[in-house]
């Protein structure tokens, strides 16, 4: 097995889902994030994406229904759908024990999109000149803006501590990326491919953070029956959807140069430290309300597209 391109996967999986939310913007700096939360969500994204491969449903579609399975992690190990965010109270407040904003923020966009579908996209783009995603330099340039907003808001717009961020998070994929184009002469999303007995060890060390935080993270049990039959429910969205959509591949859409990323990184850079000296948590606000708006619509467009699949 290739490790290089697992190894580039983990460390874009961050810089998506933990640096671009706030989540963990100085991750390279510390040891718990390296070993622990890299762990989750590179056990998680090759997890899943090994299951749409040996049920040969790897559209972006059905990634996403696997992508809302996903996100569920939160609410048993980090616990932020059930409590919110530490220290904070929920959002939007809770009904019952769920935390509204936090779940349908995590849960229906920045997990299936940020965690798992966009890694999966970059790693694609930058090792094949290929994307299973259409019009991806315009998804980077968005995405670019949002990261920006988000993690400038996180570190109180701080325009050093964005910078610091920013150079530290990407200068080690950009390390990875120069030793792996020297290793490999051609990429393909099959070498990530796992054997059975890989698979099985993947899957076991992504379920020993379940297992251990649950009971003792943040001192609170899911002990509402509402609430874990929300939680149930999404389970069952994101592998009924996932089963319901027909197995199929991915179009691939080939790119002569890759130059977009570059000036997707201006911008995320540009536009966070401009952003920094202009604070105002307005923007920020906007921007989870847009994102919580788009997920929502996503969620009903994938289950609706999924309906209409199996029935034609």
């Amino acid at each position: 097995m290739n490790l290089f391109p697992i190894i580039i996967l983990a460390v874009i999986n961050m810089f998506f889902a933990e640096v671009l939310s706030g989540s963990s913007p100085f991750w390279v700096f510390v040891p718990e994030s390296i070993i622990i939360t890299t762990t989750i969500y590179l056990t998680h994204t090759l997890f899943f994406y090994n299951i749409a491969v040996r049920f040969r449903r790897e559209t972006i579609v059905h990634l996403y229904f696997l992508g809302i399975v996903y996100g569920l992690y939160e609410a048993w190990i980090t616990k932020v759908i059930v409590v919110g965010y530490i220290n904070t109270d929920p959002i939007l407040g809770s009904f019952h024990q769920i935390a509204i904003a936090e779940f349908i923020l995590l849960v229906l966009f920045w997990h299936p999109i940020m965690s798992f579908i966009m890694p999966l996209a970059t790693i694609r783009v930058l090792l094949a000149k290929d994307s299973f995603i259409p019009k991806i330099n315009i998804i980077y340039y968005i995405t670019a803006i949002i990261g920006a907003i988000i993690l400038a808001a996180y570190l109180n717009f701080n325009p050093i501590n964005f910078i610091v961020s920013s150079v530290s998070t990407l200068a080690v994929p950009t390390v990875i990326y120069i030793l792996t184009m020297k290793k490999m002469d051609r990429f393909s999303l099959d070498q990530l491919k796992l054997s059975n007995k890989a698979l099985i060890i993947v899957f076991t060390i992504m379920l020993i953070p379940y297992v251990y935080t649950f009971p003792i993270f943040r001192d609170q049990p899911l002990v509402d029956s509402i609430t874990l039959m929300i939680i149930l429910l999404f389970y069952l969205i994101g592998i009924v959807g996932f089963f319901i959509l027909p197995p199929a591949l991915p179009e691939y859409y080939s790119y002569k140069s890759i130059g977009f990323i570059m000036k997707a990184i201006a911008i995320f850079f540009s536009f966070g430290v401009i952003l920094s000296f202009i604070p105002t948590n307005l923007i920020l606000i906007l921007t989870f309300a847009i994102l919580m708006t788009i997920g929502t619509f996503i969620l009903i467009f994938s289950i609706i597209f999924a309906i209409i699949k199996r029935i034609t």
